[in-house]
């Protein structure tokens, strides 16, 4: 990136992640931890030793780049390799990879059938989640798959097979009173 600010968010507001379309991202409250998650392309559930703050302190970030390219995918990876080098100099992120097991849960189809319809919106593909509840306009099942990754901190894999999108409006109520995690979404 060109320009980058990274700083401590001022009080408790809703949690936002949006890609610029010139290039660059704005993130407002978001804790540094979503920032990994972004640059590594990795769930929350796979990241290990991170001081307590990476997971609790909201920051405010935004960051701006002057050369974005046509390609989308392109642009995608310009946006990780630039929350990597952000990571590595504002919050002076070290890190190494290692293989670890890992519990994997798949979403499938009932043996009693599918009893969704598919959505009839039109619109862009819309959602958002926390610890009771998930509400989503026009998701394929990898969106809802991704989600429920996200809410359950372990691997779930679509093997439904549905290339579909469809409209959820979920509640319940969590085991462990799991806590809110932020959904970054492209």
């Amino acid at each position: 990136f060109d320009v980058c600010s990274a700083k401590p968010s001022p009080g408790q507001q809703t949690s936002t992640f949006r890609r610029d379309p010139g290039g660059g991202f704005t993130a407002i409250g978001i804790p540094a931890v979503a920032l990994v998650t972004s640059a590594f392309d990795v769930g929350v559930f796979q990241i290990f030793g991170l001081p307590a703050w990476a997971t609790s302190d909201p920051y405010d970030v935004a960051c701006k780049d002057t050369e974005p390219t046509d390609a989308k995918e392109q642009n995608q990876q310009r946006t990780r390799s630039g929350i990597e080098a952000l990571l590595a100099d504002r919050f002076r992120l070290r890190y190494h990879r290692a293989t670890k097991r890992l519990p994997v849960a798949t979403l499938r189809v009932s043996e009693r059938g599918l009893k969704l319809a598919p959505s009839t919106s039109l619109a862009k593909p819309s959602g958002s989640y926390g610890p009771r509840f998930l509400k989503a306009e026009a998701w394929s099942m990898a969106d809802l798959a991704r989600a429920i990754q996200s809410l359950a901190r372990e691997r779930v894999i679509d093997k439904t097979g549905l290339a579909d999108r469809y409209d959820f409006d979920l509640a319940w109520t969590p085991e462990n009173g799991l806590p809110d995690v932020p959904f970054l979404a492209n």
